[in-house]
């Protein structure tokens, strides 16, 4: 069982996760030609696969705001090489006090080739974001412990700021 101040320590140590994000995507950028070339064909069918969805209604915005940004592609945080599989059981605490990435293969059911297709580094941060929910519902569910009140909002928010405070600020309208 965790105490209150295992738990705060878990929360705030929620930002180094979503800093070791932008650092992850760095390491695996691809040069800036080929983040331009996704950029100008391949984000229509990303965003396109996402227009029935609840940010269906904002599509013709993002696709303007990636148009935008093509301009300055040379950021990883962008388009990049991406995890595609990123969760919370893809990092650990280690023991010098700070979050290792142990599972760097990626989505498993794709092919080698997909995986290393660029395409939008907000998917793994997406992917981190919703396993906060999971784990809250495992605790539950698995161990009959529900989680402290306001918990998993809280590791969002310092994952989520962890990585914003690495990244081009016009990422997250």
């Amino acid at each position: 069982r965790l105490d209150a101040r295992d738990v705060a320590g878990a929360v705030r140590d929620q930002d180094r996760v979503g800093a070791l994000v932008r650092l992850q995507h760095g390491a695996l950028r691809h040069d800036r030609a080929q983040q331009r070339d996704h950029l100008r064909r391949g984000h229509v069918l990303e965003l396109e696969q996402l227009r029935d969805s609840p940010v269906g209604d904002r599509i013709d915005e993002l696709h303007e705001l990636v148009r935008s940004l093509a301009a300055t592609a040379d950021t990883p945080e962008l388009v990049t090489r991406i995890h595609g599989d990123y969760h919370l059981a893809q990092v650990l605490w280690s023991t010098g006090e700070d979050w290792v990435v142990i599972d760097l293969e990626g989505e498993p059911t794709r092919s080698l080739a997909e995986r290393r297709r660029p395409s939008f580094a907000l998917r793994d941060v997406a992917g981190m974001t919703r396993s906060f929910a999971y784990a809250a519902h495992a605790s539950r569910l698995l161990a009959g412990v529900s989680p402290p009140d306001g918990w998993e909002e809280r590791c969002r928010a310092a994952f989520f700021e962890g990585w914003r405070s690495t990244v081009d600020p016009r990422l997250v309208p």
